[in-house]
């Protein structure tokens, strides 16, 4: 799969297209088919060595005119998770002034200068991660789908990769891959949210509730931090709500203020 990847961003150079608008989109680093040999392999393609300065750092060669990725969010340097750029320049430590190799990238338009210390905030991005890409287009997007990636295939993120294409989308890879990704769903989240706005308080109402554990004698003999209780027993007896949720039958018996003992002159200072 890496090789027909390689096949189709030769011919993509060959026409005389620009690289940065051809994007890879895989779902996992690591493997034959994943984002960092891929990188690599794009590498060389696109931004040959040729005799020029790189600068390695961990398992990646950085060289100038680059394409590279933000990895974290630099408020200060107004460069954000998922920014595509490009590397200007790369400054040796002896003509910088923090004694680091420095590499000097172009985020559209901002300058950004990273010491080496700071180039974990950075990578190469001829390819790059399906879910990084999020909220990015590009021109023509390239998906290679492989069974290695099998505990990551799910519809959604299928979708995404999809949906980045602007003009042209190419898939590569084995088609059983494609039909497992096609098939599983990703989990759904229980957030009870068309209950919710819809009022349908009594579905609310019967899904399980967190328990309250009670506090035994044995387990406050064991405590070595001593408790003393401001109210007598009586007190918390008397005042000892059964329910401990509020729904809305405990409003609605009366038994619970849900305004807490404040009055309408309480609200006033928030008109």
């Amino acid at each position: 799969v890496a090789n027909l990847v390689t096949q189709v961003a030769t011919a993509w150079k060959k026409r005389g297209n620009n690289p940065f608008e051809l994007q890879v989109l895989a779902p996992m680093y690591k493997g034959m088919a994943g984002i960092n040999t891929l990188n690599a392999l794009l590498q060389e393609l696109f931004n040959p060595l040729e005799g020029r300065q790189e600068f390695n750092y961990q398992d990646v060669h950085f060289r100038q005119a680059d394409k590279v990725l933000h990895l974290v969010n630099d408020a200060e340097c107004n460069v954000f998770n998922g920014d595509l750029g490009v590397i200007v320049k790369l400054v040796p430590a002896k003509h910088t002034e923090s004694k680091q190799d420095e590499i000097v990238m172009d985020f559209d338009g901002q300058e950004v200068t990273y010491p080496r210390a700071e180039w974990y905030k950075i990578t190469l991005a001829y390819a790059m991660s399906i879910h990084k890409s999020q909220g990015s287009e590009f021109s023509t997007v390239v998906v290679p789908m492989v069974s290695s990636y099998s505990r990551m295939l799910e519809r959604n993120l299928l979708y995404t990769a999809i949906t980045r294409a602007k003009q042209s989308l190419i898939l590569i890879g084995e088609q059983r891959a494609f039909a497992q990704a096609v098939q599983k769903e990703s989990a759904n989240r229980k957030t009870y949210l068309i209950e919710r706005f819809s009022g349908k308080s009594e579905v609310l109402d019967k899904q399980p509730k967190p328990q309250m554990e009670l506090v035994t004698a044995e387990k406050k003999e064991s405590s070595t931090v001593e408790e003393i209780s401001l109210f007598s027993e009586e007190d918390i007896s008397e005042n000892l709500v059964k329910e401990p949720f509020l729904t809305t039958a405990l409003i609605a018996s009366g038994d619970f203020d849900p305004l807490i003992g404040l009055t309408e002159e309480d609200f006033l200072i928030f008109k």
